[in-house]
């Protein structure tokens, strides 16, 4: 591997998109332009990553401005079209990566780019495994550069510290990392790249392109730090344990609500669908506000649910439950605890406003 700093999630993702391009004229496929993402998704918040995100409500936002992404259907899982299980929806997705390849020409694609856990976007969506293996095979028999961004579910908190991992069968071509990497005290993020990759292009062109701040001694010694109480307090490893712990809390609490439908995710990084009707997965009414209502609930009560519309609401209503990975097992009891009562406010909100 090769590791490429800068000074965060949208700074890397910008630095992935211009290495692969780099990469790709020094290597006599000039062609090679387009970006395919995934509807709905996020990627970050520079002119560039703003435009290959898939969020139809920036489109007027972008339009002339800057080019946007080509973009296929997100591998959802609860909410499904009809007819279709968890898994044949999956590989039906693939088959639109497929398709979207061959309509825009192999030969003009650069790069393929999927969060493998979802973020807010769709709700920790977690693709079964053959997707990934499925994604893999298209790319690489297309010449498409396979992009993982790890920027929320990297560093150890899917229970792995780089979440390819989990699909050792499917690797990525690049990998995108930020967020815990610099753990809040200092700002980083990083792509990382094969040598193989790296190495050739240093020897034809070299990456033309950085910033003042890439590699900042003091964000970097940060960095190091951080990967030392990773290793000192077993992060990776707690991650894991907790995730199964939250899981299987925020389940019993589903169990218990008439207004969740669904719980998902990996590690801890997990989400909870909020719902009208639990047997039709019908939504909520998209005027009652439902992921602005439960983040105040959730502040109340003593606990941040990070919760926002996605696309406009359009693919449902869920929050994000993402601890801490140095949360203890009587915290995870305690986070539970007041994310039940959050949940249980919105009910009783829903019920006095005639929305349930």
């Amino acid at each position: 591997e090769r590791v490429s700093f800068a000074s965060g999630g949208s700074e890397a993702a910008d630095n992935a998109l211009k290495f692969l391009r780099q990469y790709a004229l020094a290597t006599g496929q000039p062609s090679r332009r387009r970006i395919i993402s995934l509807m709905p998704s996020y990627h970050g918040a520079t002119v560039a990553t703003l435009a290959i995100g898939g969020n139809e409500d920036l489109a007027p936002f972008m339009e002339e401005f800057a080019v946007a992404s080509d973009t296929i259907p997100a591998p959802f899982s609860y909410r499904l079209p009809g007819g279709h299980t968890r898994d044949s929806y999956a590989a039906a997705c693939a088959k639109a990566l497929e398709a979207k390849i061959r309509e825009l020409g192999p030969e003009n694609v650069l790069a393929f780019v999927i969060e493998p856990v979802g973020g807010i976007s769709t709700g920790a969506v977690v693709p079964p495994a053959q997707y990934f293996r499925d994604i893999r095979d298209i790319c690489s028999r297309h010449g498409v550069y396979l992009v993982f961004d790890e920027i929320l579910c990297g560093t150890g908190r899917s229970g792995k510290f780089i979440t390819a991992h989990h699909w050792p069968d499917a690797l990525p071509d690049i990998i995108i990392m930020a967020k815990g990497l610099g753990a809040g005290y200092s700002p980083l993020g990083a792509m990382l790249a094969p040598a193989a990759m790296v190495d050739e292009l240093a020897g034809l062109t070299g990456c033309e392109f950085s910033y003042s701040a890439n590699a900042n001694p003091i964000s970097c010694a940060v960095g190091l730090a951080i990967l030392d109480e990773f290793e000192r307090h077993q992060l990776v490893d707690r991650a894991h344990a907790s995730g199964v712990t939250l899981r299987a809390g925020l389940e019993a609490i589903m169990e218990r609500s008439p207004i969740l439908g669904d719980v998902r995710g990996l590690g801890m990084l997990l989400a909870v669908e909020m719902v009208a009707d639990k047997e039709s997965k019908a939504p909520l009414p998209s005027e009652f506000m439902a992921t602005e209502r439960i983040r105040i609930h959730g502040l109340r009560n003593g606990v941040m649910l990070y919760s926002r519309p996605s696309a406009g609401s359009r693919y449902g209503h869920w929050f994000l439950v993402a601890p801490p990975l140095t949360i203890s097992a009587e915290e995870c009891q305690e986070l539970l605890r007041r994310t039940e009562a959050a949940v249980d406010a919105l009910y009783d909100e829903l019920k006095s406003s005639g929305a349930a």
